[in-house]
């Protein structure tokens, strides 16, 4: 089948976005977009924004979850159909009702073919990505692609979740915050509204997963969160991402590849010596993380790493592909045409 829906989406001057579905026809209106967006100042007749593709997204999400609903009605009607034939054939073969049992027959070959057209319009019902970047941004993607799979050897990772200021007086304690973390780890996958191409390079992006359900997808150049219910997509430039370091104080146990820093009491006095009024006082490791954090228009996604140096790795990655991007918006004199770029 040929491509019904084409539509490009420009990320920065160095980076596009084609995108295609067999599911939409090519007049395919979004709600408060549509064509009369299409075509204004600035924009190619065939070019959407960004926040273009996130209503798009939405709209093949929620066609999706009605598609899977009617596909699990049919699969009830389809095993109700059997179990009655199963039932009935023996007591019609007795009687030698030849055509009643083949009446039944008919009526399941019906429910099975009704079944498989649902599950072939929710297979094709979605989104197809190409990339076409620099060279610059190929090389700094492909980066973070190597550096996501050191990562992922990390011991553990965490997902933030929450974070509050440390009474150091009142807890007797060197620490500035307190925070709450859940072990989360680290995949390739891709947004469920996606499809994947025959040679698609970014068939499957690094995806991380937070404490919440939800699940933050690294495109080369958009970031997609997706939750079981909504959707975000945010391009790369407009994020703040920060990489680095800390130190933690670990009360759980130490993961095997956590560089030491130091140690520190569970209760202990400015000067670092224990406070000799809690019997129970112990000391404890301060583990040295590896740390990322994603931030801006509503998103807030912070990883700590067991791994000092992968996931500082991975995260300098990422902050050297944010800059790539950056100068290519910012220098669009220095751009070249859209054939001279890696697809």
């Amino acid at each position: 089948m040929s491509l019904q829906y084409r539509k490009r989406v420009k990320v920065v001057n160095g980076l596009w976005l084609h995108v295609s579905s067999d599911s939409l026809c090519p007049t395919f209106e979004i709600a408060g977009a549509g064509v009369r967006k299409l075509n204004r100042r600035g924009m190619e007749a065939d070019e959407i924004s960004i926040k273009d593709l996130q209503d798009i997204f939405s709209h093949i999400d929620k066609m999706r979850v009605a598609l899977s609903s009617e596909l699990t009605q049919r699969q009830e009607t389809l095993n109700s159909q059997r179990k009655r034939s199963k039932w009935l054939q023996p007591i019609l073969s007795l009687f030698f009702q030849r055509k009643a049992t083949t009446r039944l027959d008919q009526m399941e070959s019906q429910e099975v073919l009704q079944f498989e057209e649902v599950q072939a319009k929710l297979d094709a019902l979605g989104l197809r990505f190409e990339w076409i970047m620099s060279s610059d941004i190929a090389q700094k993607y492909d980066t973070v692609l190597h550096t996501f799979s050191d990562v992922r050897l990390s011991e553990v990772i965490w997902n933030i979740t929450g974070s509050s200021p440390v009474d150091q007086f009142t807890e007797r304690s060197n620490a500035r915050r307190a925070v709450d973390r859940c072990p989360v780890r680290f995949y390739k996958g891709k947004p469920r509204c996606l499809l994947i191409s025959d040679g698609d390079p970014y068939a499957s992006v690094p995806q991380l997963p937070n404490g919440n359900g939800e699940v933050l997808y690294v495109f080369p150049g958009v970031v997609v969160l997706e939750g079981p219910t909504s959707l975000k997509v945010l391009s790369i430039k407009d994020l703040t991402i920060t990489a680095g370091t800390t130190r933690f104080i670990e009360t759980d146990a130490l993961p095997s590849d956590a560089s030491i820093a130091g140690y520190s009491w569970l209760r202990e006095n400015k000067d670092g010596s224990p406070d000799r009024r809690f019997i129970d006082n112990y000391q404890i490791p301060k583990a040295r993380y590896g740390e990322v954090r994603f931030k801006g228009w509503g998103l807030d996604e912070e990883y700590q790493f067991s791994s000092k140096g992968y996931g500082l790795s991975f995260g300098r990655s990422l902050e050297a592909l944010k800059r790539s991007i950056v100068w290519a918006d910012q220098n669009p004199s220095q751009s070249i045409s859209e054939s001279d770029y890696q697809h």
